[in-house]
């Protein structure tokens, strides 16, 4: 579990808002993912999302505690989980 006491999650949203640098494709794609989980939250009262990717090394680690802070943050009940396909540990230069 995460601990946020130490972390001002508004802070934290608007420094990412104001770095962000996305192609048009790829705000597109966003946007149509972010309206789906809208959608299932619209009829359900709790949403769960799994990151997956490949080694389950940082990828999907870091959708999983940014998808974390976005619901706290959004004050959603969205529970976050990440997977890979293969075992491997955290990608250390990540830390």
């Amino acid at each position: 579990m995460l601990k946020t006491a130490n972390i001002n999650i508004k802070n934290f949203f608007e420094s990412a808002l104001s770095k962000k640098d996305l192609t048009q494709q790829r705000s597109e794609l966003l946007i149509r993912i972010a309206e789906s989980i809208a959608k299932e939250y619209s009829i359900n009262p709790t949403v769960n999302l799994n990151f997956i990717c490949t080694h389950n090394s940082r990828r999907s680690q870091l959708g999983q505690a940014w998808s974390f802070f976005a619901a706290a943050y959004f004050n959603l009940n969205i529970n976050a989980y990440s997977g890979g396909t293969e075992v491997t540990a955290f990608y250390r230069n990540t830390v």
